[in-house]
């Protein structure tokens, strides 16, 4: 009888909190870069620069949010990764 294989479905909790942080920190240049240049997603900036101190439609803004949604974005994906592991 031939022996099955069994497939591990367990996340790489690092790689997908590498991957959460650069996307959340795409997401908040693009935003702010958005915000800045033409007024669009202003309510969206001013509602997160309540929690990402610095953040704002301004270069420095918009790099204190990439920072921010790095950091962020980054802890969201671990605890994300390491609870569907824990699940799973």
């Amino acid at each position: 009888m031939k022996q099955v294989k069994k497939v591990s479905s367990d996340l790489d909790i690092k790689r997908v909190a590498i991957t959460c942080g650069i996307t959340l920190a795409a997401v908040a240049f693009v935003l702010g870069a958005y915000c800045s240049l033409y007024g669009i997603g202003s309510g969206l900036v001013a509602i997160l620069s309540t929690v990402w101190h610095g953040y704002g439609p301004s270069p420095f803004g918009v790099g204190a949010g990439v920072v921010w949604g790095l950091v962020h974005g980054g802890l969201i994906g671990a605890l994300l990764a390491w609870v569907y592991n824990k699940l799973g």
